[in-house]
C-alpha cells in the first residue's frame, strides 16, 4: 500500500471516528442541558427527552443529506454523466487514424459490451 492510500484509509477512519463520536456526544449534551431545565422548572422528565429526542433526529437528517449530496457529487463525477464531448474523449485518442494510413479506424465497443477477446471467466482470463 503506498502512502497516498495509507493516508486516505487514515482519513476515512478519522472521519468516521469523530462522526460517531458526534452522534454519541451530542444527544448526552442536549439531555444534559434539558435534565438541568427539568431540575429548575420541576418537569423531571420532560425536557430531558425531548432534548435528546430533538438532538438525535437532527443529526440523523444531518447525516442523510450529508449522504445524499456526496453521492449526487460522485454521480457527478461519472464518465456516463458527463457531457458527450467529454465521454468520447478517451476513445476519440485511442482510436486516432493512424499516421501511417495503415487500415480503417476501428470503432468503439457499445457500451456495456467487453473488447473483443476479454472475458469474464477466471479460467480462461483476458485472451
Amino acid at each position: 500500500m503506498d502512502l497516498a492510500d495509507r493516508r486516505q484509509m487514515n482519513r476515512g477512519m478519522g472521519d468516521a471516528l469523530a462522526k460517531a463520536f458526534e452522534l454519541m456526544a451530542t444527544p448526552l449534551l442536549f439531555g444534559a442541558a434539558g435534565w438541568f431545565l427539568d431540575r429548575w422548572l420541576q418537569t423531571m422528565p420532560l425536557f430531558t427527552l425531548v432534548l435528546a429526542l430533538l438532538a438525535v433526529i437532527g443529526k440523523l437528517l444531518a447525516m442523510w443529506y450529508r449522504y445524499v449530496a456526496k453521492m449526487e457529487q460522485l454521480e457527478a463525477e461519472l464518465p456516463s454523466r458527463a457531457p458527450a464531448s467529454v465521454a468520447a474523449a478517451p476513445w476519440s485518442a485511442a482510436f486516432a487514424s493512424p499516421a501511417s494510413g495503415a487500415g480503417p479506424v476501428p470503432a468503439p465497443p457499445p457500451p456495456g459490451h467487453l473488447p473483443t477477446g476479454v472475458t469474464l471467466d477466471p479460467q480462461r482470463g483476458s485472451a
